[in-house]
């Protein structure tokens, strides 16, 4: 009959093999008859036609599209808290609704799984990755997908992924194309690894177009074009896209594209959109000139803060760096091995080279002596991680 589900209902049930027979699809319902027919050992019985029911009474956007209003207000509320980096609440109202692949929250979602920016999914609790991790073994692509990248680059992070890509699952084949494209558990193969970014990208999966124009803006495998790039990336943060603006932010604060108007201006749709790893640009554009030099230490180091007391962890290394080395800020070394331990608490690679780069070298001034096996415990955790450096 005509029934509207509602969604913690339809979450109970994913990890069950079903269909959906509430948008009266008869080609399914006949394809469950056949496959039923076989499992008993019956013949096909001819279908009698069956007449045309009216469409769900949820109004929809795009035909075939499913949507129901308490799912729609939980889409907005999740996104609204990964705009203001509150992480681990947003993940516990956006993944149920990913599992069921709602519509967007998938897309939403891929905000803690970016090649750039998995630090975020170390802030999020053990019981959320331990849920992830069993609905990945019960089967769900997306679980798959998620937990996979939160392994890395490791043997079992590309069980999961494989997996889910040969199944066709989208995120997956462009999750699928890093390991290629550092030769990780596979051969190193980087035409392959830009044939499934490009699949995915087809396929409508803006993470996957995000990395393709940064290998185009950067010449990575693909010619270097950087006006191309810019253009794409342009296009895209006038829709609101985070990651686009972000990147454009950083471009406007490298010294050979310098121009703090617009950094400014895609730094603050960046933020707005939850990358709060925009600080950072946003630290050089008020406070440096075009070659970097820093003019205004106080307003470099307090927009630095905004972004690290977030746990953003590409403000926690550059500060940490900055009372390490006396950049912007009076040098402070034991501050800056704070903030570095709190970055490498939180997996982040370059809060531990510069740790490793402390303990090699020591620092008479500071009164902290080379210190060798230091220098060796920490560096092996960033090479675990699959930092080159």
């Amino acid at each position: 009959g005509k029934f509207q589900a509602d969604y913690k209902l339809a979450y109970r049930l994913v990890r069950f093999n079903r269909i959906d027979a509430l948008t009266y699809n008869e080609q399914k319902i006949v394809e469950l008859g056949e496959k039923l027919a076989r499992q008993l050992g019956r013949t096909k019985v001819a279908a009698a036609p069956v007449q045309q029911q009216a469409a769900p009474a949820v109004e929809q956007d795009n035909p075939g599209e499913f949507r129901d209003p308490e799912m729609d207000a939980d889409l907005q509320s999740g996104i609204r808290l990964l705009n203001d980096y509150k992480l681990s609440e947003a993940f516990d109202v956006l993944y149920p609704l990913a599992l069921i692949e709602y519509r967007n929250a998938v897309d939403a979602m891929t905000f803690f799984t970016q090649p750039k920016f998995l630090c975020r999914m170390y802030q999020l609790e053990d019981r959320q990755i331990a849920r992830v991790k069993e609905d990945a073994d019960n089967g769900i692509l997306f679980s798959k997908y998620f937990y996979g990248t939160f392994l890395r680059m490791t043997e079992e992070a590309y069980r999961y992924i494989s997996e889910a890509a040969e199944e066709g699952y989208v995120p997956a084949i462009f999750a699928l194309s890093k390991f290629y494209d550092l030769g990780r558990v596979v051969a190193l193969d980087s035409r392959k690894a830009i044939d499934l970014m490009v699949q995915a990208m087809n396929a409508g999966f803006t993470t996957a177009k995000n990395e393709y124009i940064r290998y185009m803006a950067n010449g990575l495998t693909l010619t270097k074009n950087m006006e191309k790039a810019t253009a794409m990336w342009e296009e895209m943060a006038e829709k609101g896209d985070g990651l686009a603006a972000y990147r454009l932010s950083a471009k406007y604060t490298d010294p050979p594209y310098w121009n703090t108007e617009k950094a400014r201006y895609y730094t603050d749709i960046a933020l707005k959109n939850g990358y709060k790893e925009a600080y950072l640009s946003l630290s050089m554009a008020e406070s440096c000139d075009r070659h970097g030099t820093i003019l205004d230490h106080e307003k470099y180091a307090n927009i630095l803060i905004k972004g690290a007391e977030l746990n953003v962890v590409e403000c926690i290394s550059c500060l940490a760096g900055a009372y390490m080395y006396g950049q912007g800020v009076q040098k402070n070394v034991k501050s800056g091995i704070r903030w570095a331990k709190r970055g490498a608490a939180l997996k982040d690679t370059t809060s531990m080279y510069i740790l490793h780069e402390l303990y090699y070298y020591g620092d008479e001034e500071a009164g902290i002596a080379e210190d060798c096996a230091e220098a060796w415990k920490w560096a092996k955790m960033g090479a675990e991680l699959d930092d080159v450096s």
